[in-house]
């Protein structure tokens, strides 16, 4: 009997993609998150946390984000 599993390669930045957003962006937003924590955040799991409703505090400690993040990103995730 053989199985295939799926599995998904993580894609490694490059360092152009790691600088942060230019200043026009971060005023807008009002702050900007480290950009390795960016790399390491699973989208999909922030994005379902969210869809589902869970709260603010129970998101950013499920991802280990600080609230400034937390509203960063949801900003990132509507636009």
């Amino acid at each position: 009997m053989q199985t295939s599993l799926a599995t998904q390669t993580a894609r490694h930045a490059t360092i152009a993609e790691l600088q942060p957003l230019n200043l026009e962006n971060d005023e807008i937003c009002g702050h900007s998150i480290n950009p390795i924590t960016l790399a390491h955040l699973d989208f999909g799991l922030f994005k379902s946390l969210c869809k589902l409703g869970v709260s603010r505090e129970r998101v950013c400690s499920a991802l280990c984000i600080s609230y400034g993040d937390f509203g960063y990103l949801r900003k990132l995730v509507m636009a």
